[in-house]
């Protein structure tokens, strides 16, 4: 039988533990496809808390209309609801909209240049 790591372990009991309290653990992705709005606003509020400047959601060209995840129009309904309401708790908690370009600056600028020797 193969040894358990204290550390192995002590992931375990924190993942749990925060699946209990229902707050994400870990990298979470912003995903109105598989999300519930609870399991997003959870994200969005960890994400605030952990001063994360950019909060990114994911969605696929493809799960835009009936799909495998999103079978049948009430499903896909369903979705744009969720990404509906993305955006509603993302602005509820103090998010500004941003084109990846914007992002993408902001962090260039924030990049030393290379020393030359």
């Amino acid at each position: 039988m193969a040894a358990v790591s204290s550390n192995s372990l002590r992931h375990r009991i924190r993942r749990r533990a925060y699946r209990v309290l229902r707050r994400p653990y870990g990298h979470v992705w912003l995903r109105p496809t598989v999300q519930s709005r609870a399991q997003m606003r959870a994200c969005l509020e960890s994400l605030k808390r952990e001063g994360a400047e950019y909060w990114v959601a994911m969605v696929h060209s493809s799960e835009i209309v009936p799909c495998s995840k999103l079978p049948t129009q009430d499903a896909v309904d369903a979705f744009w609801k969720r990404c509906a309401d993305l955006v509603d708790d993302a602005f509820a908690l103090g998010a500004t909209p941003a084109t990846l370009e914007d992002a993408w600056r902001q962090c260039e600028s924030r990049i030393a240049p290379p020393v030359l020797r």
